[in-house]
């Protein structure tokens, strides 16, 4: 298949694994467009259920927090929506077996609209189908075809997101695993291959976290694997729209920095 030049990388976290009875919440989009990263986001979502103990030992996600910085699953879902309504596609990772289904559920529980998700494309059906030699038949959708190769059980196949990245030598970050917003950034990036050069020592040149009251905090963390890694740049506290600002000399060594915005905010307000 052709990879699209633009999309929008969503992933979710939730309360458990029905999408009956459990709820998302925390959401991680990340945009591109023409093969580069345009916007990045993850927000908390303030759903009315406990997060049980055993759910917050995988993502680290209390009731506390989603009480305190989640946004209501209304206003979630509607920019969620928006923002998937207006890609040429959207994709994630073994989103046809976990994310749809939770999606759907939380349309179908406040009365919205799903997006048609058939051709949302799935890298874990993508990975095990490459593995199996099984790839995408004509006229077949992304969710059938995800259907059919993911329920395969091959002993010893594994799909994950560490397992994939392992298997094509990206170096991750297992901190960033199971955080919505850090998994949807890191995999848009690792997609898109994109690649910065500046030099991390200058005080004035580098990686800016940018606040909505336009403050900069520093990222002291660099970008030290190809393709570029993004997990570091949505830390966990995060609780309102910020943007990264890169900072870099003019790349002969005079003239004024050379500035540029890798994300703009799409938190829900």
């Amino acid at each position: 298949m052709r990879w699209p030049s633009s999309y929008v990388v969503f992933d979710f976290e939730t309360t458990g694994l029905s999408p009956e009875a459990d709820r998302i919440i925390q959401v991680g989009l990340c945009e591109v467009v023409n093969r580069r990263v345009q916007r990045q986001a993850g927000w908390l979502v303030n759903q009315s259920i406990e997060v049980p103990p055993d759910a917050t030992e995988i993502h680290g996600i209390r009731t506390a927090d989603i009480r305190a910085r989640g946004v209501p699953p209304e206003k979630s879902l509607d920019v969620l929506l928006q923002t998937m309504r207006k890609a040429p596609t959207c994709i994630g990772h073994n989103i046809h077996r976990f994310d749809v289904p939770f999606l759907i559920a939380e349309c179908d529980r406040l009365a919205m609209e799903p997006p048609a998700c058939e051709d949302f494309i799935d890298t874990a059906a993508l990975f095990k189908g490459w593995k199996l030699g099984m790839p995408k038949e004509p006229g077949e959708s992304h969710q059938e075809y995800a259907d059919r190769v993911v329920s395969i059980r091959v002993a010893g196949l594994r799909y994950s997101i560490k397992t994939c990245v392992g298997e094509f030598g990206i170096e991750l970050d297992a901190s960033t695993l199971h955080d919505a917003s850090r998994d949807a950034a890191g995999e848009a990036m690792r997609m898109a291959g994109a690649r910065l050069d500046y030099d991390a020592t200058r005080p004035d040149e580098g990686l800016f976290l940018v606040a909505a009251d336009d403050s900069e905090t520093r990222v002291e963390q660099v970008f030290t694997n190809e393709p570029a890694q993004l997990g570091f740049l949505m830390p966990a506290d995060a609780s309102g729209p910020y943007v990264v600002l890169i900072r870099r000399r003019h790349p002969r060594g005079h003239g004024p920095l050379l500035e540029g915005r890798l994300s703009e905010p799409i938190v829900p307000a």
